[in-house]
C-alpha cells in the first residue's frame, strides 16, 4: 500500500505534471498515478495498492513543474507498506 500526499499549485503548472511508477528488475516502468496542472491551493491525498512487492520492487516519482517560477510541486508523508490498502483508507 503506497500512500502520500502531495501539493500542485501556480499559475505555471498548466506544463506540469506528477507521475508515479513502480520498476522492477528487468521490467519496463509501469504508470500507476498521474495527474497534471494546477490542483488548488491544498495539500491532496493518494492511496495506491501494490501488489506483488519484491525486496528490488521501486516506486518513483517524477515531477515537471512548467516553465516559470510562479509553480510548487510537492509531496509529503510517503508510506509503503505490505498488503492492500483498505477501501476506506485515509493516507494517515
Amino acid at each position: 500500500c503506497l500512500k502520500f500526499y502531495y501539493y500542485m499549485y501556480g499559475w505555471h503548472l498548466a506544463q506540469g505534471w506528477l507521475s508515479v511508477f513502480r520498476k522492477e528488475r528487468n521490467q519496463a516502468q509501469e504508470l500507476l498515478f498521474e495527474v497534471d496542472g494546477d490542483q488548488g491551493q491544498r495539500w491532496l491525498s493518494k492511496v495506491i495498492n501494490l501488489e506483488d512487492m519484491y525486496p528490488s520492487t521501486e516506486v518513483i516519482f517524477e515531477a515537471v513543474k512548467g516553465d516559470g517560477h510562479q509553480s510548487d510541486i510537492a509531496l509529503d508523508t510517503v508510506s509503503i507498506t505490505p498488503g492492500f490498502c483498505s477501501k476506506q483508507s485515509e493516507p494517515f
